[in-house]
């Protein structure tokens, strides 16, 4: 083994060792890894299907990540084209936003994301001046839930931003809105409307475009 400054590094103790085996047993799961249960090393057999099991599943968790964001890309185009459908023009603004009234022109929306209030936004929208609920701009997130449980998150992560979003302009005139699709808790979609968030369906994309006349 090498010195101290060859860069080559230093053996943990076995103390160490321990330490972080007792941390990681204690985060797996026992039907996969059975040989914990019984408390004895694990065989040839188990290790190799405890390997591959566990490589499948980050494998998973990437085909998810990857379908989601391509729903995502979809579900923006789709409100991108509501918004065309309404009469709204499309436009290229500042990539950070400061005051989306002026630095968007009525009815018009944004071509790609931008980031208002620190934050990241999919679909900024600019409603015309005398619009009739008495908005001047809505955000517009593109949500994807594959399961009731995982729409807690999606739509936790709207509410995080609404607070920025809608306290950025005018009191009561900038408001927040999520363009949905999948799964979803009746409960979470309840407490989302109840702060505030317009919600819309991908599926029945012709509400936005009457929302937005």
């Amino acid at each position: 083994m090498g010195g101290a400054d060859d860069g080559a590094g230093v053996r943990p103790s076995d103390q160490a060792f321990r330490a972080a085996a007792k941390i990681i047993s204690e985060r797996l799961d026992r039907e996969r890894a059975p040989w914990l249960k019984s408390k004895r090393a694990a065989t040839a057999v188990e290790r190799d299907v405890f390997a591959r099991a566990t490589a499948s599943i980050r494998a998973m968790g990437a085909i998810q990540t990857a379908r989601r964001m391509e729903s995502s890309a979809r579900q923006e185009k789709s409100a991108r084209e509501a918004a065309r459908k309404a009469g709204y023009k499309a436009v290229i603004p500042p990539a950070t936003l400061t005051d989306p009234i002026e630095e968007m022109p009525p009815g018009s929306y944004a071509t790609a994301s931008r980031r208002l209030a620190e934050t990241n936004m999919d679909i900024p929208v600019r409603l015309p001046d005398g619009h009739g609920t008495g908005l001047v701009f809505l955000a517009l997130e593109a949500k994807v839930s594959n399961s009731a449980l995982n729409s807690r998150k999606r739509l936790l992560e709207v509410l995080r931003k609404r607070e920025r979003w809608d306290a950025s302009g005018k009191l009561y005139r900038f408001r927040t809105g999520a363009v949905l699709a999948g799964v979803y808790d009746v409960r979470r979609l309840t407490e989302a409307q109840d702060a505030g968030v317009f919600l819309f369906w991908e599926h029945r994309l012709a509400d936005l475009t009457a929302f937005l006349r």
